[in-house]
């Protein structure tokens, strides 16, 4: 009855065993294969030149990373062409 009990603990163990380290394998190989995120997209220290645009430096002492892109630039101002009103009528006054 022991030499039985003995063999099944011996098989149980070595089941359990192999069943773990086949799932650590399948993990390691999961996550091998896994991308990195993705860079910043500043990355600002204090002895690269600051575009005033960017707005407030807050950290001026030490590097600093963000995702938020640089603000775009403001847009060209609206220009109205020369209205020709014709000859009588005129539906929008012209601007000069």
């Amino acid at each position: 009855m022991h030499i039985t009990r003995t063999v099944a603990r011996i098989v149980a163990g070595a089941l359990l065993s192999s069943g773990l380290a086949m799932a650590g394998l399948a993990l390691a190989a999961g996550t091998a294969h896994a991308h990195p995120g993705p860079a910043p997209r500043v990355h600002w220290c204090p002895n690269q030149p600051w575009n005033p645009a960017w707005g407030e430096n807050k950290y001026w002492n030490q590097c600093w990373d963000t995702d938020n892109p640089p603000p775009y630039p403001p847009p060209p101002p609206f220009h109205q062409p020369n209205f020709n009103c014709g000859l009588f009528w005129c539906p929008v006054p012209p601007h000069n």
